[in-house]
């Protein structure tokens, strides 16, 4: 009998770790845009993180990207990035991309990348102003379509994900 309850006691006292809590994805873009100028100011603070490293790790994470263009004036190659400022617009700020090549024509575009870090921001602290920036691809990151008179209108809808460290993504909805 002494046996019996010593193999349950046993098998009550398991050693291996919980399984990780899933921490939250954060949709920072979910829009359908229509794109007659370079750039496209979003009310986006809300949606970042206020703290990418605490409660919950997005810095060392990463972000999924998924555009789809229903309308395109033009096979003009477009660069499309977000750009966040840390104090103020203008300022101190990281623009993120990795839709390579640059899209040309509607369809169905998806990439992810893991976040980047730039020195001189601070993570730990707000962004205050970000910008959804669309720029002629031709040679890489170029001036904004609306300068060079091509490309535009497009017609999209942009959507992009933060991953917190050490998950997977769910998947497009």
């Amino acid at each position: 009998m002494r046996s019996g309850l010593l193999v349950v006691l046993l098998a009550s006292c398991s050693t291996t770790p919980a399984p990780r809590a899933q921490q939250p994805e954060r949709v920072i873009v979910d829009h359908d845009f229509v794109w007659d100028e370079a750039h496209s100011m979003d009310p986006l603070p809300g949606k970042l993180p206020d703290n990418w490293l605490s409660p919950v790790d997005y810095l060392n994470g990463e972000l999924q990207f998924r555009l789809q263009v229903t309308e395109k004036a033009d096979d003009t190659p477009v660069w499309l990035e977000i750009c966040m400022w840390q104090e103020k617009l203008g300022g101190p700020h990281t623009c993120l991309n990795c839709l390579q090549p640059p899209f040309r024509s509607p369809g169905e575009y998806t990439c992810r990348m893991p976040m980047r870090r730039k020195k001189e921001l601070d993570f730990t602290r707000p962004f205050v102003a970000t910008q959804i920036r669309i720029k002629d691809g031709s040679q890489g990151r170029g001036l904004d379509l609306v300068r060079v008179g091509k490309g535009l209108p497009i017609k999209a809808h942009y959507q992009v994900v933060l991953v917190p460290a050490g998950q997977r993504f769910s998947g497009w909805r």
